[in-house]
């Protein structure tokens, strides 16, 4: 008999009394919905870590960004070969927390996706990166 397994793509680490520890193991669309149930449900400061994360989907790093940014923010861009591929992603969630401190953890094994959503808060200095 076959079993549905569950692959865990967000999961909470020991952290403390003011620090929620989230790692992230891969970048889609279950990884975004984790997220948003764990920022909704626990309101201490966050620690992402996106430590050997091999990223994901594009989409999903444009969520992800978004949950932590202002409504309006540039989270990347892409240029295309002519003028008309050319596209700015822009956080755009109405309940996005900007307020909770945030750092994020990165190493070298950090790609992709993950390195797009790093690259978003520092700019906008919105978290710290270590």
């Amino acid at each position: 008999m076959r079993e549905i397994v569950k692959i865990i793509v967000v999961k909470k680490l020991p952290g403390n009394d003011d620090v929620l520890h989230l790692q992230v193991r891969q970048l889609n669309s279950t990884a975004v919905e984790d997220l948003q149930g764990w920022i909704r449900q626990d309101k201490r400061n966050l620690l992402l870590d996106l430590r050997g994360c091999p990223g994901g989907l594009l989409d999903a790093a444009h969520h992800t960004a978004e949950l932590f940014l202002p409504a309006g923010k540039v989270v990347f861009s892409s240029r295309g070969r002519k003028k008309e591929f050319d596209k700015v992603f822009k956080a755009d969630s109405p309940q996005a927390d900007t307020t909770r401190q945030l750092v994020v953890l990165t190493d070298t094994a950090t790609a992709g996706g993950c390195e797009i959503v790093a690259a978003a808060l520092k700019y906008h200095k919105r978290a710290q990166l270590a």
